[in-house]
């Protein structure tokens, strides 16, 4: 299949909320998730979205200061897509 391209996550470095901008090549679901560096789960949102471009935004203010991995699934995209991002 062609090449998705992967989110994009700003503002990077993120204080209180990390915005998430991806596309949607057809209506359907997706799930964010946020990883520690031990791959632990901290945060999850899922939502349902029509085709086209997207953006999510989860809080993340609550959470130590460090580097996380951002990882998307969706019901359209195939495999997950992470990209890492930094909480100050």
């Amino acid at each position: 299949g062609k090449d998705v391209p992967v989110p994009t996550v700003f503002p990077n470095p993120a204080s209180d909320v990390l915005n998430v901008a991806f596309d949607m090549p057809a209506k359907g679901s997706a799930y964010l998730q946020v990883l520690d560096v031990h791959g632990r789960v901290v945060r999850d949102r899922d939502m349902d979205f029509d085709k086209g471009p997207q953006t999510m935004s989860l809080r993340v203010q609550d959470l130590q200061a460090g580097t996380y991995d951002l990882r998307l699934l969706t019901t359209v995209n195939g495999g997950p897509q992470n990209v890492r991002f930094i909480k100050q």
